[in-house]
Order: C-alpha cells, then structure tokens, then sequence
C-alpha cells in the first residue's frame, strides 16, 4: 500500500458508538462541503497510544478542498508498508472484533508479525453507507513487518 494523507474525525476510543459518530460527523462535514460525488472510499484508523485505542475516521481530501477547509479535520496519515487484507461485509459493529481475530491469528505466522507502529485499517469501499451501521463492504488490512525485522521497526517493510 502507498502512504496516504489524509483528513478526518478522531474519537477517544473505537467502540461501536464512537465509530458511528466518528461517520457521522465525517459525512456531516462532507456534505457541507459539497463532496459527496468525490469522495466513495473512507479509511477507518485504529490506533493505539499510552492512553489507549482511539479511531479516526477519514477521507483522502480531493483537490477542490481549501487549506481552511482541510483544517476543519484531524490530519491523519496512512504508511506505506505491507498489510495483512481480509475482506469484510456485514456490520459496522463487528469490524474491531474482525481486526483482532486477524492480529490474533497472526501469532501463527512464523514469518511475519504486526507492525505496532501503524493502525489496524478498514477500508470502507463505499463510504455512504457507513453511517447505516449495517452492511458495509471493506477491506480489514493489519500492518506486518517480517519477524526477524519485529524488534527493530526501522528495517520493517
């Protein structure tokens, strides 16, 4: 995957709750904006720091949008870098449970672990549909490093 910018809403923690209002006040913004027709694919960032998880809910912002525009939303960036994909339809509310049954399952891999200096990633193929909470289609990636580089992050992948 290529790095990406991006701009969106962070919340405190990625409980379903959070998420949806995360989306919801992304396709808010986006709508007054105008942008709807510009924008179909929204990444959803889990990410973790000493307070603990939090989900940024974001798009990469189309050329139309101004500077003051962009300032209105959290900068968030998306690395580069190898990822575990599985694809997923159904619920909103299943997708951190998905994430961590794929970070789980990793541990059988002898060849690569999680790469704990980026989020876990969905990648919400049709961002519309997100706030009905219901039967999203997206793509769950989970950053990977290859085990022997693990410890030392600045050789990973």
């Amino acid at each position: 995957m290529r790095p990406l910018r991006l701009g969106g809403i962070c919340v405190p923690t990625a409980g379903r709750d959070d998420v949806l209002h995360a989306w919801t006040r992304l396709n808010e913004w986006i709508l007054r904006k105008s942008l709807v027709r510009e924008i179909e694919i929204g990444y959803g960032l889990v990410g973790s720091d000493q307070d603990g998880f939090h989900y940024t809910a974001c798009i990469e912002l189309p050329d139309a949008v101004t500077r003051s525009e962009a300032e209105e939303l959290s900068r968030a960036s998306l690395q580069g870098g190898a990822y575990m994909r599985c694809r997923f339809q159904g619920p909103v509310g299943e997708i951190c449970g998905k994430l961590a049954e794929m970070r789980d399952r990793m541990c059988s891999y002898e060849h690569m672990c999680r790469d704990e200096e980026r989020p876990l990633v969905s990648v919400f193929l049709d961002v519309k549909n997100v706030n009905s909470g219901r039967d999203v289609r997206s793509n769950l990636l989970v950053p990977v490093c290859g085990a022997e580089l693990s410890k030392s992050p600045l050789k990973a992948a």
